[in-house]
């Protein structure tokens, strides 16, 4: 995932519809749900946030509902995307003489002959002089991704409601669909503004559910690893033997994205609820209150089946791909949130104005932890519980 800086340095702090919250809250928005962002960086606008400001804040305020009759919207995008540069690989025939040229500049001898070149370049000896194009093998041109968003909104002048639910799903480059990222997002916002007393109540629930699903090999755990391999394994190296199996050869990363290899998956469960009353007291002119409540529960789960599928000789003869692993860990946490606010702001015979704040807060989380493994299955179960191991 990528990051935000605002003064260069480390993680702003995110607040959301006037409540603190978490990096990945801002990360999983449904961009159709967002009405304004705001980045703050000066110490005096930051200052009600005290030293958890310190990297400056990204500000967001979510879409509320409109007066008026009901209105039902939907809408739907499919893109394509791919890297802004990714340059061609030497085939195998240029790799090996450019290798040879830098070997020769360096005073010794070369490592291929010309005979040699010629048989990279003819192909006409895939045993011993291959040319593979591993980008070509393991990448597609685009990577595909679609997103769907419905939302409702409308209301009376005293309130107004706005719900959202969103879908968005994300593919990778991979040639097969190993690699994967989806997620599910809930948004309702109500707002009740009951003018004759000054008093606005504003209240809200989010939710959202990410998935993302990773392959996982012996010779390759991460997105990292993968990637790594196929833009530095050398053409001259065997991707298949003559039956179009995967040959066995260190780090080949058909085995890393094939679909018989094992897997990661993330799951991400987090609902947020908030209430706020903002009170603009009537006899006292300048004078605002405000209460806000937050309460949030994340639900985390990670399993990892580490497992490298079968690859095999020139011959069709297959290797060892050793015994799989199963990791699995959860992470279940709430927490609440309670502020209150007073804000005075009045400006006296048009000269002299008055502004101050004070506020409080409380806090307080609640976080329980597991985690648990499995090594050397004997079957290809990938269960903790389930199965025998050796």
């Amino acid at each position: 995932f990528s990051s935000v800086s605002i003064r260069g340095g480390g993680t702003p702090l995110y607040v959301i519809d006037d409540v603190i919250s978490e990096e990945r809250d801002f990360r999983n928005l449904n961009a159709e749900d967002i009405d304004q962002i705001t980045i703050l960086k000066d110490a005096a606008s930051t200052a009600v946030y005290g030293a958890r400001a310190a990297n400056g804040i990204v500000m967001i305020v979510t879409k509320q509902g409109k007066a008026g009759k009901m209105s039902v919207n939907y809408n739907f995008n499919y893109n394509w995307s791919q890297p802004a540069n990714m340059p061609n690989k030497l085939d195998a025939h240029d790799a090996a003489f450019y290798k040879n040229m830098s070997m020769t500049n360096d005073g010794l001898a070369p490592a291929y002959t010309d005979d040699e070149l010629e048989l990279f370049r003819n192909g006409s000896d895939p045993r011993r002089y291959p040319n593979t194009d591993w980008q070509k093998l393991c990448l597609k041109n685009f990577a595909p991704e679609m997103q769907h968003t419905l939302t409702v909104t409308g209301g009376s002048e005293k309130i107004k409601a706005y719900t959202s639910l969103g879908f968005y799903d994300q593919k990778s480059l991979y040639k097969f669909d190993v690699n994967s990222f989806k997620r599910y997002n809930f948004r309702t916002n109500i707002v009740a503004d009951f003018k004759e007393i000054g008093l606005k109540v504003t209240s809200s629930i989010e939710a959202y559910k990410t998935d993302l699903r990773s392959p996982n090999a012996k010779s390759g755990d991460s997105y990292y690893h993968t990637w790594g391999h196929i833009q530095n394994k050398a053409p001259w190296e065997i991707a298949y033997n003559p039956n179009g199996q995967i040959f066995n050869t260190p780090d080949n990363p058909l085995m890393e994205i094939s679909p018989d290899a094992g897997y990661t998956k993330n799951e991400n469960l987090s609902a947020i609820a908030n209430l706020a009353l903002e009170w603009s007291v009537p006899y006292v002119p300048g004078l605002r209150l405000k209460a806000l409540g937050n309460y949030r529960i994340n639900n985390d789960k990670s399993k990892s089946w580490k497992k490298s599928p079968l690859a095999y000789d020139w011959d069709g003869n297959p290797n060892d791909p050793g015994k799989p692993s199963l990791s699995k860990s959860y992470s279940n946490w709430s927490s609440y949130t309670v502020q209150g606010f007073a804000n005075y702001d009045r400006t006296f015979n048009q000269v002299h104005t008055i502004s101050a704040t004070a506020g409080i807060e409380a806090y307080k989380l609640f976080k329980d932890d597991a985690s648990l493994s499995r090594e050397e299955y004997l079957l290809d179960v990938d269960q903790i519980g389930a199965g025998p191991v050796s």
